[in-house]
């Protein structure tokens, strides 16, 4: 109808300038395709530690305070020199405690 106004739309509030940030943007939990909704999951990253350049069964038995008989035991290994980097391993359970500093004078543990 000629006679008639459009309405405008309402206005959007605009952040402040000063010491605001502007409001933060949802992120998107579903997708939809084709009509069905698809749930978005983060991976979890694998359990275990993953074997870097320059590990070695006997430098990670001495940093889990564990052995390398343990550790190829648990994880399976038939020969310990031969892992590959990016393999996981699982880490034993403490079987020992890790060496304590002791003070040569007194012969009591040193407290760091």
């Amino acid at each position: 109808m000629p006679g008639r106004r459009r309405s405008s739309p309402p206005p959007v509030p605009m952040p402040s300038i000063r010491g605001s940030s502007p409001p933060p943007v949802p992120m998107p939990q579903a997708k939809e395709k084709f009509g069905k909704t698809i749930t978005i999951h983060k991976r979890k990253p694998a359990p275990g530690y993953r074997i870097k350049s320059g590990d070695t069964l006997y430098s990670l038995a001495k940093k889990w305070a564990t052995t390398v008989k343990d550790i190829a035991r648990l994880n399976k290994i038939k020969d310990p020199n031969k892992i590959k980097v990016g393999d996981r391993l699982r880490k034993p359970a403490m079987t020992r405690m890790p060496p304590v500093a002791v003070n040569p004078r007194t012969g009591k543990p040193k407290v760091f």
